[in-house]
């Protein structure tokens, strides 16, 4: 039977209960593109090939009460296309190119980790703050000018985790970016790539402003021979939850799996009073944040049965201070008609 990390095309395919879901990555679409032939433009289309993996989670509304869908053991896999046609090309060398493209992103790609099975939060025990993204960070980040001399240019960081500022921050970070792209070769003459050939610490290769910040940067990948020339792939980083796609690949990666909220110097899951998993489209539990804790939401998300203990004591406490008030008033009431 289907279990976690087992290839899929659709949900049919994951039949374990504990991993119900099919995360399609990639979708080889120039299937569909073929022609007779290169010189012959009828169409001669063949259904498009998918691949997918089994999880456990697609969202966190997939888990259970107080869980978020993070990063598990799962990473994305290298795909090669099976298609043997012209893939909508005008020649058999756009053909070649076009496939040695789709294969050069399966590089790039592979290995970087989706959101596929449910966790629960465990919070950074160091004091954090609230202010991470809005601290400025400076870092001096290599990269070449247009006469091709290689300089450092400062870099000040605003608006975005930098990775000095991980002890103050509330959550869980995947990835930080390097300070370079690796760039890997692929048979031929692949030594020749201008852009590999200094290894690893080239300026060609920096990644400038996501350096040393919360971000996912893939790796960068070249192919060159006499048929066909050179063919080079360099998807850019991403922040937040990073969108992937080229060659047929379409993914999300994270590099935050969860972010909290900072309270007095204290992490909290949610900032109590969010609502999640609410709506038809998200489907499971619904929940209501109290105490910075997700708890399940019932009736209209202020009834005892919504509080843990905790939270429980101070709403009697409440609702008894509550009660004193109106009955204090009510005498003040009828002692007044009285005098009346």
């Amino acid at each position: 039977s289907a279990q976690y990390g087992t290839s899929c095309a659709s949900s049919a395919d994951c039949i374990e209960l504990t991993y119900p879901h099919c995360y399609v990555f990639w979708k080889d679409e120039t299937l569909g593109a073929n022609k007779e032939s290169y010189e012959n433009s009828l169409p001669k289309p063949s259904q498009a090939q998918v691949k997918g993996v089994c999880t456990g989670c697609i969202s966190s509304c997939d888990c259970s009460v107080n869980q978020y869908c993070g990063v598990g053991d799962i990473s994305i896999a290298q795909v090669m296309s099976s298609n043997g046609g012209t893939a909508g090309q005008a020649s058999e060398t756009d053909y070649k190119r076009l496939m040695k493209e789709m294969e050069l992103f399966g590089i790039a790609f592979s290995s970087l980790a989706i959101r596929s099975r449910c966790l629960d939060y465990i919070k950074p025990k160091e004091h954090c703050s609230a202010h991470v993204r809005s601290t400025l960070t400076t870092l001096v980040v290599e990269q070449k000018t247009e006469d091709g001399k290689t300089v450092g240019m400062y870099r000040a960081a605003n608006g975005v985790l930098s990775e000095s500022l991980a002890p103050q921050f509330c959550g869980k970070v995947n990835s930080w970016a390097p300070m370079f792209h690796t760039c890997l070769v692929s048979g031929g003459l692949s030594q020749d790539i201008s852009r590999c050939a200094q290894g690893p610490t080239d300026s060609d290769l920096s990644t400038l402003d996501f350096a040393a910040t919360a971000a996912v940067c893939p790796r960068w990948a070249g192919y060159r021979e006499s048929s066909i020339g050179e063919v080079f792939v360099s998807p850019a980083c991403g922040v937040g939850d990073a969108v992937m796609a080229g060659g047929g690949y379409n993914f999300v990666s994270p590099a935050i799996d969860w972010e909290g909220v900072c309270v007095r110097g204290e992490c909290a899951v949610c900032l109590d009073g969010e609502r999640r998993c609410t709506t038809l489209a998200e489907a499971g539990v619904p929940q209501i944040c109290l105490g910075g804790t997700w708890r399940a939401l019932r009736g209209n998300g202020l009834q005892d049965t919504d509080l843990g203990t905790e939270q429980l004591v101070y709403n009697v406490a409440a609702q008894s201070e509550v009660a004193t008030a109106v009955f204090a008033g009510l005498c003040m009431a009828l002692l007044f008609i009285n005098v009346s």
